[in-house]
């Protein structure tokens, strides 16, 4: 249902582009990285899902998916950052991903 809507605004809005990133799919797909865990956070978490503070984090944050109940790792997001502007698998991105975003030409011309 997102996609006609992608389509819809690049259509009615000819001076902006629109692209849609599918973060699910992205995510699926981190199984590559094979964190040791991907169920608990890499700090102690409290109630509310943030680090407990005064807390010791895990040693090795690569392994971890999670910093905390709703934030990914830094390995994670460089993961999502890599696919979202090179898109290896045609479902990460629609129309197209950042590295062609960046390249359509928009007629612009730019001030010297």
């Amino acid at each position: 249902k997102l996609l006609p809507v992608i389509d819809q605004l690049n259509d009615d809005f000819t001076d902006v582009k629109f692209i849609y990133i599918n973060n699910y799919k992205i995510g699926e797909d981190s199984t590559v990285l094979d964190f040791k865990v991907n169920n608990s956070a890499c700090c102690p978490s409290s109630v509310i899902g943030q680090c407990v503070p005064d807390q010791i984090p895990c040693q090795d944050r690569t392994q971890y998916m999670f910093w905390d109940s709703f934030h990914p790792t830094e390995i994670f997001n460089i993961f999502y950052a890599e696919r979202s502007y090179r898109a290896l698998d045609p479902s990460y991105a629609y129309p197209y991903d950042i590295s062609h975003l960046i390249s359509v030409d928009q007629g612009v011309a730019v001030a010297k």
